[in-house]
C-alpha cells in the first residue's frame, strides 16, 4: 500500500513554513479537541446532576444569544488575520467596534428575553436569557491583540488559553450543580469561562487597547468583513435551526434531550477529522497539478474515514449502553438520536475535506452553494420528520441532509480533479473491514449491560488491530517537526 499522501507531503524538503503550518495545525487540533473533551466530561457529570429541562432552558438562552451574534457579526477578526503588514494601528478601532456591538447586543438581548420565552412557550426562560446577556459584554472586552497569535500561527498559546477556559467552566459547573441542582449551574459555568477567557487574553498577549476610532481603518476591515457576515447568516441555519425547531415543536424537555445527543453524537468524529483535513488544506493549496490534487483528495478522505467510519459504527451499535453508562437511565431516550447524529458528524467531516479542495482550487463559491443546498434540504426535512419521530426525526433529518450534500460535493470534486469513485472504495477497503465487527454486533441478541460492554470492548479491539497500519501513519502527524 502507498504511503498516505499527507506523509508524502511532509517529506518534502525545504519546508520551513510547511513545518510551521503542520505544528500550528496540530496545536490547534489539540486545543480544540482538549476543550471539547473537557466540555463533554462536564456535560456527562451535569447530565447526572441536572434534569433535561435545565439543559433545554439553557439551550433557549444560548440559541437566542447566538441568533443575535451571528446576524451582527462584523468579521473584523478574520479581516485582521488576512490584513497585510502591521495591524497594530487597526486593533483599537476593532476593539472599540467590538465593545460597542457587545454592549448594544447585551441591551437588545435583555429586552428580547420575553420574546424568546414567548416563542418557545417557556415563561421562566426570561431570567436565564437576561443573565446570559452578561456574556456579550464580557466577550466584547477580550483583548483584540489575540488575533495576532493566529496571524503568527502561534496556536500553542491559543491552546493554553482555550483549555484553561474549558477547565474553569468545568470546575464552576460541577461546584454550582452540587450546590443548586438547577439551570443556574450552567449559566454560572459559561459566565465563569468567559471571564477567565477575558482575563487570560491580556496575560497571554499583553496589549492595552485605547478607545480610538479611525473611520478609514474600519472601512478597510468592513470590505472583508461583509463576506464573513454573509457566511455567518448562511451557516447559522445549519448550526442552530434544528435545535430551534425542536424547541419550538416539541418543547423545552425534548430540546434538552436533543442538545445532549448533539453534543455526544456530532462532536467526536468531526473534531478528530479536523486534524487531518486541517493539515491537508495547505497541501491542497500548494499543489498545481490535477493528478497531485486527485491523490491528495482521495488519500485525505481515506484518512478521515479511518477515524470517522469506525466511530460512527461504534456509536450506532452501542448507543444505548453508552448513554446508560455516561449519562444514566433518564437520558436513555436520546440513544436513537445519538446514532443518527454520529453519522451527521461524519458527513460534516467529509464535506469539510471537499470544501478545503474547492477553496484551494480557487472555487470558494462551491463551498457556499453546497452549504446553502445542505441547509435548504435540512429545513425541508426537519418539520415532517420531527412531527413523525420527535427528537430522533430531527437527528435523522440532519444526517440525511449531510449525506446527500456529501454526495453532491463528491460530484463537484469529480468535475474538478476527475477521480474514480472505485478508487475511493479501494483505498478505504481496510477501513470498511474494520467496521464489520460493529455491524456483526447489531445482529447479536442483547442480554445485559455487562454483555454489551464486553461486546463493545471486543469489537473495538478487533477494529484497532485491522486499522493498526493506518493508525501508525496518523501517529506520524503528532511527531511531525
Amino acid at each position: 500500500m502507498n504511503r498516505p499522501f499527507f506523509l508524502q507531503w511532509l517529506s518534502f524538503r525545504g519546508g520551513g513554513l510547511r513545518d510551521r503550518v503542520v505544528r500550528s495545525t496540530i496545536w490547534l487540533a489539540i486545543g480544540n479537541g482538549s476543550a471539547k473533551i473537557v466540555n463533554l466530561f462536564k456535560i456527562a457529570i451535569l447530565g447526572r446532576l441536572l434534569a433535561p429541562d435545565d439543559f433545554g432552558l439553557m439551550a433557549i438562552a444560548i440559541l437566542t444569544l447566538k441568533w443575535l451574534e451571528y446576524f451582527t457579526e462584523t468579521g473584523f477578526n478574520k479581516a485582521l488575520v488576512q490584513q497585510k503588514g502591521n495591524i497594530e494601528s487597526y486593533l483599537d478601532t476593532a476593539w472599540l467596534v467590538q465593545l460597542a456591538r457587545g454592549v448594544l447586543l447585551a441591551i437588545l438581548l435583555f429586552a428580547m428575553a420575553p420574546v424568546a420565552a414567548y416563542f418557545f412557550a417557556v415563561p421562566h426562560a426570561v431570567q436565564v436569557v437576561r443573565a446570559c446577556s452578561i456574556l456579550l459584554i464580557v466577550r466584547s472586552l477580550t483583548n483584540p491583540a489575540m488575533v495576532c497569535l493566529r496571524r503568527e500561527l502561534d496556536f500553542k498559546r491559543i491552546f493554553w488559553w482555550t483549555l484553561t477556559n474549558a477547565i474553569v467552566g468545568l470546575v464552576v459547573a460541577v461546584c454550582a450543580a452540587l450546590l443548586y441542582r438547577n439551570v443556574w449551574a450552567l449559566v454560572a459555568s459559561v459566565i465563569a469561562a468567559a471571564i477567565a477567557s477575558l482575563v487570560l487574553s491580556y496575560v497571554i498577549k499583553p496589549y492595552i487597547p485605547r478607545p480610538q476610532f479611525h473611520w478609514q481603518h474600519a472601512k478597510t476591515l468592513m470590505k472583508f468583513g461583509k463576506w464573513i457576515f454573509f457566511l455567518n447568516v448562511v451557516s447559522f441555519v445549519g448550526l442552530y435551526a434544528d435545535s430551534a425547531i425542536v424547541g419550538k415543536l416539541l418543547g423545552m424537555t425534548h430540546l434538552g434531550f436533543y442538545q445532549m445527543a448533539r453534543q455526544f453524537g456530532m462532536t467526536p468524529s468531526h473534531q478528530i477529522a479536523l486534524l487531518i483535513s486541517g493539515v491537508m488544506f495547505p497541501a491542497f493549496a500548494r499543489l498545481q497539478h490535477t493528478e497531485q490534487r486527485r491523490i491528495a483528495f482521495t488519500q485525505t478522505l481515506t484518512m478521515v474515514s479511518i477515524v470517522a467510519l469506525p466511530m460512527g459504527c461504534f456509536l450506532t451499535a452501542f448507543a444505548e449502553p453508552l448513554v446508560h453508562l455516561i449519562l444514566g437511565p433518564r437520558w436513555q431516550a436520546i440513544a436513537p438520536a445519538l446514532a443518527w447524529l454520529a453519522w451527521a458528524g461524519i458527513g460534516i467531516a467529509f464535506i469539510d475535506v471537499s470544501s478545503a479542495l474547492f477553496q484551494a482550487c480557487g472555487k470558494p463559491a462551491l463551498s457556499v452553494y453546497t452549504m446553502i443546498f445542505q441547509q435548504v434540504l435540512t429545513l425541508t426535512l426537519l418539520r415532517p420528520l420531527i412531527l413523525a419521530h420527535g427528537v430522533t426525526g430531527a437527528a435523522a433529518a440532519v444526517a440525511i441532509a449531510n449525506a446527500v450534500t456529501f454526495v453532491l460535493t463528491l460530484i463537484l470534486a469529480h468535475r474538478i480533479i476527475r477521480f474514480s469513485p472505485m478508487e475511493l472504495v479501494l483505498t478505504a477497503r481496510q477501513t470498511l473491514v474494520a467496521c464489520v465487527p460493529f455491524a456483526a454486533v447489531t445482529l447479536l441478541p442483547r442480554q445485559t449491560m455487562r454483555w454489551d460492554y464486553g461486546l463493545a470492548l471486543l469489537s473495538v479491539s478487533v477494529s484497532i488491530v485491522v486499522l493498526l497500519p493506518h493508525l501508525k501513519s496518523l501517529l506520524a502527524l503528532w511527531r511531525a517537526r
